[in-house]
């Protein structure tokens, strides 16, 4: 057991034999956002500067999902894929738009509530990437979970929260949503065994602010909210369990 965690150009596992770094590929500086564990399928990188994921197994990249795979050149950062997780045969993934992504945020500055955020289903076919959009009208979605068998994302700008069900189409519908905070950037769910929590960043939801307060909201399944303050400075970008045999390892 122990800990991954991405780290712009690489990412490293913080385990009990000490730090093992693994390079990410080009040709951009990958700005690595979120790692999920897909088990024995090993381990997803939102290789977000290359708008693409990769899998990795035993430190070797055995798969890459790419939605922009039949561009013939990109911009770095393109669309903003930030989060993935397993889903059906492939893998579902956020992004914050599917038109060039620094465009928009240079010259429009509500760009961020314009519902501009997608996210999209991958599966390889023929060593192809093929590619849906399966959600959209999202502002800045981040943070994908499954939980009996319906998707749960924040869309993070506007503070919101989720619950989405795969209709026969193949696109996902809205079934249920929580207002969970205006003064906070939503960004890191986890599901516990009464609900959810998520992770507010003040500062990232005011980015004129010298500094801002992070906290956790619990957001229970009878939808009720309840806030705990973390820290008056910083952000969150994720929630993960965590188990406490780790801790030592990570902690050395």
């Amino acid at each position: 057991e122990g800990l991954w965690v991405a780290s712009d150009n690489s990412v490293k596992f913080v385990g009990a034999n000490g730090i093992r770094e693994v390079p990410l590929p080009g040709p951009h500086d990958n700005y690595a956002h979120s790692v999920k564990s897909f088990g024995q399928n090993g381990i997803g990188v939102a290789d977000t500067g290359n708008s693409r994921i990769l899998v990795y197994s035993d430190g070797r990249l055995v798969m890459s999902y790419d939605p922009l795979e039949c561009w013939n050149s990109r911009v770095q950062d393109a669309i903003h894929l930030n989060d993935m997780i397993e889903w059906k045969d492939g893998i579902l993934a956020s992004a914050f738009s599917h038109q060039p992504f620094e465009i928009w945020k240079k010259t429009c500055p509500t760009w961020q509530s314009e519902g501009l955020g997608v996210l999209f289903y991958m599966r390889r076919h023929n060593r192809q990437t093929i590619t849906k959009v399966v959600g959209s009208g999202l502002n800045c979605p981040h943070s994908l979970a499954l939980h009996n068998g319906d998707i749960y994302c924040c869309s993070s700008s506007t503070g919101m929260f989720y619950r989405l069900h795969e209709a026969e189409n193949g696109v996902l519908q809205l079934v249920e949503s929580w207002l969970v905070t205006t003064s906070h950037f939503l960004r890191g769910c986890l599901r516990v065994s009464d609900g959810w929590i998520l992770g507010g960043s003040s500062r990232r939801h005011n980015q004129q602010a010298n500094e801002g307060g992070m906290v956790l909201f619990h957001l229970s399944d009878s939808g009720n909210i309840s806030v705990y303050p973390v820290a008056a400075v910083g952000e969150i970008y994720d929630i993960i369990p965590w188990p406490r045999a780790i801790m030592p390892m990570v902690a050395q």
